[in-house]
C-alpha cells in the first residue's frame, strides 16, 4: 500500500492522482487526522485546496469517517465515484473539479 492509502480510528482514505504531491503532503493521513474536527465532505474540499497551494499538482480524494460518511473532492479534469446506497441502489457521480492552484 502506497501513500494514496491511510485508515485510522477516525475513518480512512484514498487517493490518486500525482503521487509525489500525495506524499510530499501527506494528504490522506492529514485528511483522515482532520476528521477529528470536521465532515469528510468539507475535509475532502479542504485537503485538495491545501494541497493545490502546495503543489499545484492534481489528485482526488475519497474519504469515510467511523460513522459511515462519505466526502470526495477533485483538482483533475475529470473524477467519477461510485457508492451504494441500500435505499437508491448504486450511485454514479461525475464530480465538478474545485479551483486549480492559485498562483501568486
Amino acid at each position: 500500500i502506497g501513500a494514496g492509502t491511510f485508515a485510522h480510528a477516525l475513518g480512512a482514505a484514498s487517493a490518486t492522482g500525482q503521487g509525489e504531491a500525495i506524499i510530499l503532503t501527506a494528504l490522506c493521513r492529514e485528511a483522515v487526522l482532520a476528521l477529528a474536527d470536521s465532515t469528510p465532505k468539507v475535509v475532502a474540499r479542504e485537503a485538495i485546496a491545501e494541497m493545490i497551494d502546495a503543489t499545484s499538482a492534481e489528485a482526488g480524494i475519497i474519504l469515510v469517517d467511523s460513522r459511515g460518511r462519505i466526502g470526495y473532492a477533485h483538482n483533475a479534469a475529470s473524477m467519477q465515484v461510485a457508492r451504494y446506497d441500500p435505499v437508491g441502489g448504486i450511485q454514479h457521480l461525475w464530480l465538478d473539479p474545485i479551483a486549480t492552484a492559485r498562483r501568486p
